[in-house]
């Protein structure tokens, strides 16, 4: 199942590529592998990476951001103010988080014995009513997305306490080509200066806020 925002992703990606002349061929990996993908060579170009990973891998300019939070059950009166304290819970978050939200998150995180990683996000919101896990870590728009869903199969109705303990997260597009990228970048321009992005954005922004079976 692909959510809205990253159906946003790729429709971002598509209208870039046409503009720069290259029709791309898609082919998803776990998170995990997606930057060993990229640097052996198994796939030119790949899609929501940072540019702090390095790797000799030529990086475009910023062309989604992330908004990542703490989301907690409130009856559980769980404070989340900053990173730490996720060491006091159990938590889960999306899958390599620990690599995506900065290093004191992942060293807070290093040798938890109550943390896990998701592949699939709608389990990681379910976790969260249920119980299983004290702390969600992810999206705020992808939490608000998958609790509508998984209201169709369970009680989502407790109250939840929202902390924004992360800065907002910047994605790139990884290159192996440099003259692609640079192609990449002018395209990328050129789509927010007209206003194409915006509405893109706007578009998936309403289906977060709408019914998610609009997006299957």
């Amino acid at each position: 199942k692909i959510g809205p925002n990253k159906r946003f992703e790729l429709d971002v990606i598509k209208e870039v590529f046409s503009i720069v002349g290259v029709t791309p061929k898609f082919h998803y990996f776990q998170m995990k592998d997606l930057f060993s993908s990229l640097a052996s060579g198994k796939v030119e170009i790949a899609m929501t990476l940072k540019s702090s990973m390095g790797g000799g891998i030529y990086y475009s300019d910023t062309y989604i951001h992330y908004q990542n939070v703490a989301a907690t059950l409130a009856d559980k009166k769980i404070d989340i103010e900053r990173i730490a304290a996720l060491a006091n819970h159990s938590v889960g978050a999306f899958q390599n988080a620990h690599k995506f939200l900065g290093r004191e998150y992942g060293q807070a995180v290093r040798n938890h014995m109550k943390y896990k990683e998701y592949k699939e996000q709608d389990r990681q919101v379910t976790d969260l009513f249920r119980g299983e896990i004290d702390v969600f870590i992810g999206d705020i728009n992808i939490f608000n997305y998958y609790k509508k869903m998984v209201a169709q199969k369970i009680d989502v109705g407790a109250e939840v306490e929202i902390s924004e303990i992360f800065p907002k997260t910047n994605y790139q597009v990884g290159f192996r080509n440099k003259n692609l990228r640079d192609k990449f970048n002018t395209a990328l321009d050129f789509i927010k200066s007209n206003g194409t992005y915006k509405r893109k954005r706007d578009q998936y922004s309403k289906v977060l806020k709408g019914n998610p079976k609009s997006s299957n």
